[in-house]
């Protein structure tokens, strides 16, 4: 089960970096083909 967790915003760059760099695309290209439905909804994409 997922519990959220606070984040300080330099945990949450480095996150977020991760999945960019994992994916090839920045967040904000993966926030406009998210809200498409380019994306689907696999977990991987709703973590």
């Amino acid at each position: 089960m997922f519990s959220p967790k606070r984040l300080t915003f330099q945990e949450l760059s480095e996150q977020l970096q991760v999945y960019e760099n994992r994916h090839g695309f920045s967040t904000i290209e993966f926030y406009r083909k998210y809200q498409s439905g380019e994306l689907g909804d696999d977990d991987e994409w709703m973590m």
